[in-house]
């Protein structure tokens, strides 16, 4: 046994070999997101805490946008840019998401 550790065939050699791992794009990543929130959704009907998690799932969905809005912000889009893809008016894209807080 010491033999096949000092050869480097131990447990290790025994692995299948790892498949090929398959480059998601960010619009799959997401895709997959919307499945799974969806999931959860039909999910917390049958549970009496199911609400109170998508709830704290809503609540990090939230922070997530707020980090993006900072980095896109960093990356140098204007108010107006990031407030389009909101669906807001640049002033409110700012009041929700400019302001310290």
């Amino acid at each position: 046994m010491s033999e096949q550790l000092a050869t480097g065939q131990g447990h290790q050699a025994n692995l299948m070999p790892r498949r090929p791992r398959h480059e998601r794009t960010t619009e799959d990543y997401f895709a997959g997101i919307r499945r799974m929130i969806r999931a959860a959704g039909r999910r917390a009907a049958e549970d009496e805490n199911g609400l109170t998690f998508l709830v704290e799932m809503k609540e990090e969905l939230e922070k997530a946008i707020r980090l993006a809005v900072a980095a896109s912000r960093e990356d140098g889009y204007s108010w107006a840019e990031i407030a389009r893809v909101l669906g807001v008016k640049p002033q409110s894209a700012w009041e929700r998401y400019g302001k310290e807080g």
